[in-house]
């Protein structure tokens, strides 16, 4: 058997599960407020830019070799593509729907991309027993300041 024989019978069967995964990526990618969408074209090495709101390619851009994942940054700022073969990830800046530089060499194969989510926001800081009381003597000191001190009751 022939090695082109081989590789198209193990295309007919990840053919459904890689599609599944496109789509998939692709509604990950894409909301109802999104403006664009972005779809992978493995075999043309190239990321398609959809309008969603006509629904027609806008635009095709070259990217690396067989590419799988796609993850927009979480401030639509740029759109990183997973390229399977060449084991490295596109950079396109979302603005100009250009390729940012030269892709980022990653590990054999990356398949799929992700992003952790922001830091929740630290707590607003609360004085401390000791920073209460400068704060009480300074305002004693500057003159007659009445001060009303509450205390909450924590469950």
């Amino acid at each position: 058997m022939s090695l082109i024989t081989q590789v198209r019978r193990l295309h007919r069967r990840i053919r459904l599960p890689l599609a599944l995964g496109l789509a998939i990526g692709m509604a990950a990618v894409t909301s109802a407020a999104a403006q664009y969408a972005y779809v992978a074209n493995y075999r043309s090495d190239t990321v398609s830019v959809i309008n969603t709101a006509t629904h027609a390619v806008v635009d095709t851009i070259n990217v690396g070799s067989f590419p799988q994942a796609i993850a927009v940054s979480p401030d639509g700022a740029f759109t990183y593509v997973a390229n399977v073969n060449s084991s490295n990830v596109s950079v396109i800046d979302t603005a100009t729907r250009t390729v940012v530089g030269t892709a980022i060499s990653v590990e054999s194969n990356p398949v799929s991309i992700a992003f952790t989510p922001a830091p929740a926001p630290s707590p607003a800081a609360v004085p401390t027993l000791s920073e209460w009381a400068t704060i009480l003597l300074a305002l004693m000191l500057a003159g007659s300041a009445m001060v009303v001190i509450q205390t909450r009751r924590t469950a």
